[in-house]
């Protein structure tokens, strides 16, 4: 568990089975580990807050954040108080969604690094043999039609 906290707020990061199945809904991801993994190579801010905004929790196990503009002025804070960036907070929330056993597998401390450098995430296999197919029949198409007059 991951106690994130500025002057003004003090919270733990709680991914929950729920939270993550709605979160992954609600962005239209496949899964966590690519939806983090894709916002951070992005650096994609608003993800990042819609994350923090979903696992946010207080000592009573409520939400702590009504709104992202509320998060947004957390993450801003944050930053600010403990002289770090984007990446270091998107590095706090992957350690507590690894240790909590949310992504495909459970990462070493080493396996996770390397990822937070090299964040880009592993191309769907299946969706690059769908669309190499696709462009090969399209290509066939067209130097079959290419001759024809109608």
């Amino acid at each position: 568990m991951t106690i994130l906290k500025t002057e003004d707020k003090e919270f733990k990061l709680i991914p929950r089975t729920r939270k993550v199945v709605e979160l992954t809904e609600k962005l239209k991801a496949k899964n966590l580990n690519d939806l983090i993994f894709t916002a951070l190579n992005e650096t994609n801010i608003k993800i990042l807050a819609e994350i923090i905004k979903s696992f946010a929790e207080d000592e009573n196990g409520k939400s702590v954040f009504s709104s992202l503009d509320k998060v947004y002025d957390f993450i801003d804070s944050w930053k600010e108080e403990n002289e770090k960036n984007y990446t270091d907070l998107f590095s706090e929330v992957i350690e507590v969604v690894n240790e909590m056993g949310f992504f495909k597998k459970k990462m070493t401390k080493e396996e996770l690094e390397s990822s937070i450098k090299n964040p880009v995430p592993t191309l769907d296999i299946q969706e690059l043999m769908k669309n190499s197919a696709q462009k090969a029949m399209d290509e066939i198409a067209q130097e079959e039609f290419r001759g024809y007059k109608g």
